[in-house]
């Protein structure tokens, strides 16, 4: 996660909601299985991620019911946007598959 990643920040807060009002979100996680950086003739490096979600389960609140979402493969693209000189930059990701 990145404070200057918009989707980082969409995510946590959703999930944030999610506890404030009384539900939950259990998982293992995911793990990554290969990570792609095709060269990059600008600011921006691209990287193509593919990885395993775990299985998990999702309460939006305490009064909706209990999804349970099967583990499944995801590839996400990520770009990072460098400023030069700068020391900062700017990540944005999007899911894929």
């Amino acid at each position: 996660m990145s404070k200057d990643c918009a989707g980082c920040r969409h995510l946590a807060g959703t999930i944030h909601g999610y506890y404030a009002a009384g539900g939950h979100v259990h998982t293992a996680g995911w793990w990554i299985d290969s990570i792609d950086a095709p060269p990059s003739a600008t600011g921006v490096v691209t990287y193509y991620v593919t990885a395993q979600a775990a299985p998990m389960t999702i309460q939006e609140s305490s009064s909706t019911s209990v999804e349970h979402i099967p583990g499944r493969p995801v590839r996400y693209l990520v770009s990072v946007l460098v400023r030069p000189g700068s020391g900062s930059f700017t990540v944005t990701s999007r899911t894929l598959a």
